[in-house]
């Protein structure tokens, strides 16, 4: 055992492929600079996250695919590649380009699909690729001239690119129906750049809730119409947004950290909490899992995971965090996370019942 995973060890290193270490409960990422977004599949047999890697003086910014089995990494995809430059007049200009156009990769899982990936690259294209398929190449769905945030229907129909286009000089969320590739509403908000609008599908797919600065519009999908517009209760962008299972309520988390349940029929706010320490890496994630349903809120800095059903925090960590997802069907919770809070180049595995590291069953 000990030779062939020497024989594995060496092999990696010489052909460049991912390595990684870990156990039940955490996964260590060797030579990756920075893991974030980490997502489980809707089947919860894939765990996807974006990563960048470094060789020689060029990083690379990947979309890195594993079996959540084995944790045996089984795709790796090249969003992103361009020369570092460490010293220099220029450098910290370059970095913070660098930066920009981090912001311009992403990915997100095609529910109901059995494993296809939609992922965009800084060159504003949205491709398609079926995970489960070894041979499958990347088709393009969509090409705008920039693509920030992206979402999708529970139905797998639907897909919402936060992305500036041909036809409007300031940011738009443009919903495309996946299977015919047709852009069915392209909705257009006062936004000129950063902090980019964010948008979430409700559970039915029949809505979508789009930010606009301190703003939140809700589509009707089936209309084309707007069911709610301009609903405000501050005066701070929205950094996240998520429907409740049932669909009544509308969850908006805010840069000074308040996180408010809307009723966006009505137009109401129904209670709201303090978050501290949010940034534009801030996000919320709704998961039913058999009777209970739960939302895991996290930031730069902190995890916390709410019952919904009873409206209380079920446990809160302190952990320096790149992203976070909850494993359908599971009591899992992935989170992106590092020792420094500089380098993230590990996945913390958590039990969602108490917020301690997670342990597999034994058959």
């Amino acid at each position: 055992m000990a030779i062939a995973y020497a024989i594995y060890l060496a092999m990696a290193l010489l052909y460049k492929e991912p390595i990684i270490f870990g156990n039940d409960s955490c996964l260590w990422f060797l030579r990756r600079e920075w893991i974030s977004d980490p997502r489980f599949s809707e089947d919860g047999e894939y765990l996807a996250m974006t990563t960048t890697r470094r060789f020689g003086d060029t990083l690379y910014r990947t979309v890195l695919v594993c079996d959540t089995r084995n944790w045996r990494p089984v795709r790796e995809i090249v969003l992103d590649q361009y020369y570092e430059v460490r010293n220099g007049p220029r450098a910290g200009v370059l970095e913070k380009r660098y930066a920009e156009r981090a912001q311009r990769c992403g990915f997100a899982w095609v529910p109901q699909s059995r494993g296809q990936l939609l992922y965009f690259t800084p060159e504003g294209k949205l491709y398609s690729i079926l995970i489960r398929d070894n041979h499958a190449q990347p088709e393009i769905v969509w090409r705008g001239r920039a693509a920030f945030r992206l979402s999708l229907s529970p139905d797998g129909k639907y897909a919402a690119v936060v992305a500036r286009t041909e036809n409007w000089e300031g940011i738009s969320c443009v919903v495309l129906d996946i299977s015919t590739r047709r852009v069915i509403k392209e909705h257009r908000t006062s936004m000129p750049g950063p902090p980019y609008p964010v948008s979430a599908f409700s559970h039915d797919g029949a809505y979508l809730a789009i930010s606009d600065g301190e703003l939140i519009d809700v589509l009707d999908l089936r209309t084309g119409k707007l069911t709610a517009d301009g609903l405000a209760d501050g005066d701070d962008c929205i950094t996240a947004l998520a429907f409740t299972p049932d669909d009544r309520v509308l969850l908006a988390l805010d840069f000074t950290g308040e996180l408010r349940w809307w009723d966006w029929r009505k137009g109401k706010v129904l209670g709201s909490t303090l978050i501290q320490g949010i940034s534009h890496r801030a996000a919320i994630e709704v998961l039913c899992s058999g009777m209970d349903s739960y939302m895991v809120v996290w930031n730069s800095n902190l995890v916390t995971l709410y019952d919904l059903k009873r409206l209380k925090v079920v446990w809160s960590k302190s952990w320096s965090c790149s992203g976070c997802s909850l494993k359908p069907g599971d009591f899992v919770v992935a989170v992106g996370t590092g020792s420094d809070g500089i380098v993230f180049d590990s996945i913390m595995l958590l039990d969602v019942r108490t917020g301690e590291p997670w342990q597999r069953m034994k058959e």
